[in-house]
């Protein structure tokens, strides 16, 4: 239990070598060289259909649940969309907005709901208003992944 990350990750690859067993596979560990590297290695896995790493110290015990020497990266993007419209909220957002009802410049029409600070729901974006948002890649159907709110844009041309 008091063992170092490493130790541990040697221990079960002489464990599993011993008991080998179809499911269980031990994800080769990278020591990272530089945050060039890192990125290097986050482009390859995110390339071959990955969402990101974790990067872990090695020499951390392990502990349960989340842990401050695990840090996971991932790439976003940002992007630009209009309001169009409201989704009311639910439970302690109830007479508030719940989310932003979107559209990008390419017509997709979808909501936005994190990244709303609580000011933000009682106080929206105005219908029209151009937003930024991030998300983290898109969906084989071409929606994206988990947007966020990041900012009202009052210097962005529309181009539609």
């Amino acid at each position: 239990k008091d063992l170092k990350f490493t130790e541990r990750v040697k221990r079960a690859k002489e464990w599993f070598a011993n008991n080998p067993n179809p499911y269980v596979k031990i994800i080769p560990q990278i020591p990272l060289k530089s945050k060039a590297h890192l990125k290097q290695i986050l482009k390859e896995v995110e390339s071959k259909g990955g969402e990101g790493i974790m990067v872990r110290d090695p020499n951390s015990i392990f502990e349960a649940g989340r842990s401050e020497t695990i840090l996971k990266v991932k790439s976003f993007f940002d992007k630009e969309a209009k309001v169009i419209g409201y989704k009311e909220g639910r439970g302690k957002y109830r007479g508030e907005v719940g989310s932003l009802k979107v559209i990008d410049e390419d017509g997709n029409i979808f909501f936005i709901g994190s990244g709303l600070t609580d000011d933000l729901r009682k106080n929206p974006p105005k219908v029209n208003d151009i937003i930024t948002f991030k998300y983290y890649g898109r969906t084989k159907k071409g929606k994206y992944r988990f947007p966020v709110f990041l900012r009202i844009r009052d210097d962005y041309e529309w181009k539609k």
